[in-house]
């Protein structure tokens, strides 16, 4: 089964922009998420979060801590800081870090910094409260950049959107003709509503953080969701690509999308972003399409990537990929088509002892208890059974392993690509040295049907 959905995304909320030269970052912050209790036996709106830490650098780090800071969309404080150590980690090591809070207050946006190797320093945030992190650039030297670090923005009884941005100059030069596209759509996907005007005073120095109003009429006020983008003149032509947040909807979406900026003229643009299933069930056959227009609305580029492999339910699967040759453009359409994997996730059974079939008339996986070998790997012995009245072959299986709050670990993937003719049983161990303090686990499967007796 396949769903295609497209969006207009001529506004974006994030625009970062790497160049070549910049230095990479040393921490990959990923996987940000946090739940609250309203109330508990101890205290009150009690938060805890977790992301987790991962060194992309060459070299090893020590003393890496990360303290988080909860903010409104405006950049005050509204608790922390909160402080987690990570110890050392090696180049391609990571950690998951806890931070647990009392009294926390409804937020809007974050900051995290993260120290290492005595007084380093990384400076990361996100600009809502479930957006995933984002490191600050370094100052881009000669050019202007204003980016949105968080906002606080409503659509009133009377049709009235307005708010205030927190933003911040990231490049040296003073930002000049600084203006504020919103966009609306609706509940499909479909642009209802635009507009554009100046914000603020409409300059910006080079460098400064400021919070600036804004106010915009006759918005809609029936919508699905909202995007906003800035633009200033001197900006960086890559700005109008970068950014995105997800909505969290219950869709596929791509989004905090990071342009790196070619080395040399005609080279080809690596992009970084993110792809969430927010279905209920995995996904497969994942595919971005880019279609890129000019200022009369003529198409001058069409680029296409798909992600590899599946997508769990609730999964953010890091994308990479290259366009090469793209022209100049004045807004992009965005579609996504996808399928729907064989099955949805199956809570794996608690209990151990032998493995047992339902014996339905289809393709069956059981799994035992999971346990820590000598070795302290995670082992987890499994068994397949094809129930149907054809042969099948390369049944592929994906297994997320969870902490106690439901938190992803890590993921495994197996495939069995023996032909399994009806009735025919297989047995199978999964190998995983990063799960072996996980307290469930789900999976998901599919498989090919042969076409023989």
């Amino acid at each position: 089964m396949k769903s295609v959905v497209a969006a207009m995304l001529a506004a974006v909320l994030m625009p970062f922009v790497m160049s070549a030269e910049e230095p990479q970052s040393v921490f990959k912050l990923s996987a940000w998420s946090y739940g609250r209790e309203r109330k508990t036996i101890t205290g009150s709106n009690r938060v805890t979060a977790s992301v987790t830490v991962k060194n992309v650098s060459k070299a090893a780090t020590s003393d890496v801590s990360a303290i988080l800071t909860y903010t409104t969309g405006l950049g005050e404080i509204c608790a922390g800081p909160l402080t987690q150590k990570a110890g050392a980690l090696k180049p391609g090591e990571s950690k998951t870090l806890t931070f647990v809070a009392e009294l926390v207050p409804a937020f809007q946006s974050y900051t995290i910094a993260v120290k290492y190797n005595g007084s380093k320093k990384e400076d990361w945030f996100g600009n809502s409260d479930v957006a995933q992190p984002e490191m600050k650039p370094a100052l881009m030297k000669g050019e202007a950049n204003v980016v949105i670090l968080g906002k606080e923005a409503s659509v009133d009884k009377n049709g009235t959107f307005a708010g205030a941005l927190h933003v911040k100059n990231e490049g040296s030069e003073v930002a000049t003709n600084l203006k504020l596209f919103v966009t609306f759509w609706d509940m499909k996907k479909t642009k209802i509503k635009e507009w554009n005007g100046p914000l603020g005073s409409g300059s910006l120095a080079g460098g400064a953080e400021q919070n600036i109003p804004f106010t915009m009429p006759g918005a809609p006020k029936n919508y699905g969701s909202y995007s906003i983008k800035l633009n200033n003149d001197d900006a960086p032509p890559e700005a109008a690509l970068s950014g995105g947040d997800f909505s969290n909807a219950e869709d596929v979406e791509f989004a905090h999308f990071k342009f790196h900026r070619p080395s040399s003229p005609g080279a080809a643009l690596k992009v970084d972003a993110q792809c969430r299933n927010g279905m209920k069930s995995p996904v497969d056959h994942v595919k971005l399409e880019m279609i890129f227009f000019d200022s009369k609305k003529h198409e001058v580029k069409r680029f296409s990537h798909e992600v590899p492999g599946s997508i769990g339910a609730g999964e953010i699967k890091d994308v990479t990929f290259e366009i090469a040759g793209l022209p100049a453009y004045e807004e992009y359409e965005q579609r996504i088509s996808f399928g729907k994997a064989t099955s949805a996730p199956t809570k794996a059974p608690a209990q151990s002892g032998a493995l047992k079939f339902q014996n339905k008339p289809d393709v069956e996986v059981v799994f035992g208890a999971p346990f820590v070998n000598s070795d302290k790997v995670l082992e987890l012995k499994g068994a397949v059974r094809n129930g149907k009245t054809v042969s099948v072959k390369d049944v592929a299986i994906h297994i997320i392993f969870t902490k106690a709050n439901g938190d992803e670990i890590t993921s495994v993937d197996r495939t069995l690509t023996t032909t399994l003719k009806p009735g025919d049983e297989k047995e199978l161990t999964v190998y995983s040295n990063k799960a072996q303090h996980a307290a469930s686990f789900t999976f998901s499967f599919k498989f090919a049907e042969a076409g023989d007796k």
